[in-house]
């Protein structure tokens, strides 16, 4: 990260007798990567329909990682430089560490999105996913 890519908050700590340190701790997104729409941002799934899911925004890699709420999809590939296209998932099968059960369906709700790719984790946009009409 460039130190223009980062927000810096110095502190100061006295440690005594004429003696301080002073630190920095920087708060900071990818530079480059950030989303900006999601289309459809409210998707249904009821009997087997698939949800695709346009994300538009920058700084995508060839292959990134979809985070769905818990979920990861991974090495979904860009479409164009502003634009990658997933589907939304129907179980929790691909959530990491999810253990020995058998997938569980999602429930209805809000899930963030966000991409991780080279150059870290982007923002996060909500998609809210509805059950049957």
């Amino acid at each position: 990260m460039t130190r223009d890519a980062c927000r810096f908050v110095r502190s100061t700590i006295a440690l005594g007798v004429g003696i301080s340190v002073l630190g920095g701790m920087a708060a900071c997104r990818p530079q480059g990567l950030s989303l900006g729409r999601l289309s459809p941002a409210v998707g249904t799934v009821s009997r087997g329909e698939v949800v695709e899911v346009v994300i538009t925004g920058r700084g995508f890699d060839s292959l990134n990682t979809v985070h769905f709420g818990p979920i990861e999809l991974r090495n979904v590939p860009r479409r164009t430089a502003t634009e990658i296209r997933f589907v939304v998932p129907i179980d929790d099968s691909m959530r990491p560490l999810r253990g020995e059960a058998p997938p569980q369906p999602l429930t209805t709700g809000p899930y963030d999105v966000s991409i991780t790719t080279s150059r870290g984790r982007s923002n996060a946009l909500r998609f809210m996913l509805t059950g049957a009409p």
